[in-house]
């Protein structure tokens, strides 16, 4: 029999569940956010366990702070990802599916350069980049996946916070005059 009282210099289970609660990932609700991206990491199908992203090159993922949503309201979440397949020849997908994804992907990634000002030499280069994404669910095979369906530099998040004016309702028309019957 092994003892763990040692571990970690002493194991307060009340204190670690209080600090497994307060580190909880929380995911925003679907919509538009300012964000700057604070990490990334670049994974090929070389890696361990990373197989599954072949055929294509490589593995982008982003990791942003949420700074507000569009409308400037503090969000409860505070954190969110991005995670980008590249590759540089994309006549090696297989098939029609993973050429769209690919498309999707490059597609994507090309607006973070652009909001750069140019593709980056290395992934370091895209942390503090600040942008405003939008962030949409959606189900596969009973499972809910949140993506980032689009990127905008954050100087056009004012822009894209204000909601388009509804024409002005006409006005309903003077009721006719009519005329009285002498019994009315």
């Amino acid at each position: 029999m092994s003892n763990l009282s040692n571990i970690m210099g002493g194991f307060n289970p009340d204190q670690a569940i209080e600090e497994a609660e307060s580190l909880k990932f929380t995911k925003p609700k679907d919509g538009k956010y300012y964000v700057v991206i604070t990490e990334t990491k670049v994974k090929s199908p070389t890696d361990e366990n990373m197989g599954w992203i072949a055929p294509f090159d490589i593995l982008l993922d982003l990791r942003f702070e949420i700074q507000a949503d569009i409308n400037g309201q503090e969000c409860a979440a505070k954190l969110t990802d991005d995670s980008i397949l590249l590759s540089s020849d994309v006549s090696n997908m297989p098939t029609d599916q993973k050429r769209k994804q690919y498309h999707i992907n490059a597609g994507r990634y090309a607006k973070y350069c652009k909001i750069l000002g140019a593709p980056p030499q290395n992934d370091d280069e895209l942390i503090g980049l600040e942008c405003v994404i939008e962030l949409k669910t959606s189900k596969v095979k009973d499972k809910e996946y949140q993506n980032v369906e689009n990127v905008w530099p954050s100087h056009e998040g004012k822009a894209l916070s204000e909601a388009p004016k509804a024409a002005p309702t006409p006005q309903a028309a003077p009721a006719a005059a009519t005329k009285k019957n002498p019994w009315d």
